[in-house]
């Protein structure tokens, strides 16, 4: 029977071993536990010790990192955004600071944890939980002692950028060592707060009613209150509309004098950070999919924000606002320009040696008619109705005319330039309803179904 549930355990991922573990450690009390439960118990036990066991140094390490930030895990931001916004550390900061308290601050506190073959890592979790909370205020204050010390030698500022890794990570590190003296009253109002904050649902109110308690107790929280919020949010609208609710009014001017106006400064970081996605789905990744929701995602926040507030009464945000707006624009707008030519290339119509294989011209020529219609639709969002427009005008006549010489093509063209010419006119199908809609591709398919049965030999066809 053991064996049998060491090898069940065995067979679920580290994470759902360790959730099943804490589980049973909350649930059971020692002295009241029955057979079958220590059974369980001890099994699951043995396999998560022997997954701590088995791990590298570096990765108990990796392992340590990972729980000694989790307390602060929901204020880290992934994106790498010119802008810093207090209440959220960038991630490469927390490697910095890291990477400085395990070389400098802290070496002689990590045996016990990655070192030791009984490590700490396995300990059971509530008491797992107190000893990396001792191990954390101890890194903590030593690390604030550290930067104190070294700030008030001559330099001393250019050395801390120099050990930490940059200016923000400086300012990152200030912010941490702020938020752990406050870090009790931060996980309490995480508590207080709903779960998931929906638009209009009851949670959105719970959560004003939340945030204008804390606010009114602890003002100078309020950037870590926002992030908290944003993080929990469904739509992250529901941030600019509990500011609205909290300052009584949607005049900008208003919203600023109130206690509420960090959560707009905490809000347009979020814009900017789908603005950064939304250049790497773009340009590094290549992935339409995260292109699309990056991209929505973006129009619905700047659509949520110019509905929720009037920006007359204040210059900062509607400036900083237009600048994002004009920053997406700028990353979209020569993806989209190039358009007809990228069609032009897909389906070489400049000459009749369609001999070559396209198949990757025909995926970028799909990918900007794609992007093009996706821009059309969100420009209300954007700063560029000029080209947008100019350019799925000129798209569409392209695909009119070209879908036409493409199957000339067909018609003229035999063995693998054929095929060429056959897998460009699917493509123009593909991009006709993209362009016209579903009605119109289905008036080019059947062109097409007709060029290729006349055409080709009837085995083929069939």
């Amino acid at each position: 029977m053991r064996e049998k549930l060491i090898g069940y355990l065995k067979g679920l991922t580290p994470g759902a071993q360790q959730m099943l573990l804490r589980a049973l450690e909350d649930r059971s009390d020692p002295a009241e536990i029955d057979t079958q439960t220590k059974l369980i118990l001890d099994a699951a036990r043995e396999v998560v010790r022997s997954g701590v066991d088995s791990m590298t140094p570096e990765g108990r390490l990796a392992t340590l990192r990972e729980l000694f930030f989790q307390p602060v895990a929901a204020f880290i931001v992934e994106e790498d955004v010119v802008n810093r916004q207090h209440g959220r550390f960038f991630a490469t900061s927390i490697a910095g600071i890291w990477g400085y308290l395990i070389r400098d601050v802290i070496p002689d506190l990590l045996p016990p944890w990655v070192d030791s073959e009984a490590s700490l890592l396995f300990l059971p979790e509530l008491e797992r939980k107190r000893q990396l909370q001792s191990m954390r205020d101890e890194a903590l204050t030593r690390l604030a002692t550290k930067v104190e010390d070294i700030r008030a030698k001559p330099k001393g500022h250019f050395r801390l950028v120099g050990l930490l890794g940059g200016e923000f990570a400086l300012a990152d590190c200030d912010d941490l060592i702020l938020l752990h003296s406050r870090l009790a009253q931060i996980v309490l109002m995480q508590r207080e707060l709903p779960e998931k904050i929906a638009i209009g649902e009851p949670s959105e109110a719970a959560a004003m009613r939340t945030a204008e308690r804390h606010l009114m107790m602890h003002p100078e929280d309020v950037t870590w209150l926002a992030s908290a919020i944003l993080r929990r949010s469904v739509a992250p609208a529901s941030l600019v509309r509990i500011a609205v609710g909290i300052a009584g009014s949607d005049d900008a001017a208003d919203i600023r004098a109130s206690r509420a106006a960090r959560f707009m400064d905490v809000y347009l970081h979020e814009v900017e950070c789908v603005v950064w996605r939304f250049r790497e789905a773009l340009h590094r990744h290549r992935d339409f999919s995260l292109v699309e929701a990056e991209l929505f995602r973006f129009h619905q926040m700047v659509r949520a924000i110019l509905i929720a507030v009037d920006f007359d009464g204040d210059r900062e945000w509607r400036k900083r606002l237009g600048d994002l707006r004009n920053d997406m624009s700028e990353i979209i707008r020569p993806a989209i320009e190039t358009t007809v030519a990228l069609i032009r290339r897909a389906i070489h119509i400049e000459g009749n040696n369609l001999s070559v294989d396209h198949s990757i011209d025909r995926q970028d020529a799909r990918w900007a008619v794609q992007l093009l219609v996706q821009a059309r639709n969100c420009r209300e969002s954007l700063a560029i109705n000029e080209v947008a427009a100019r350019t799925f005008q000129a798209t569409e006549h392209a695909i009119e005319v070209l879908s036409e010489r493409v199957l000339e093509q067909v018609r003229k063209l035999v063995g693998p330039a054929q095929d060429e010419a056959i897998a460009s006119a699917e493509l123009m199908v593909d991009l006709s309803e993209l362009v016209f809609g579903p009605a119109y591709a289905s008036v080019r398919r059947k062109a097409f179904d007709r060029v290729v049965s006349r055409t080709l030999p009837f085995s083929d066809v069939i």
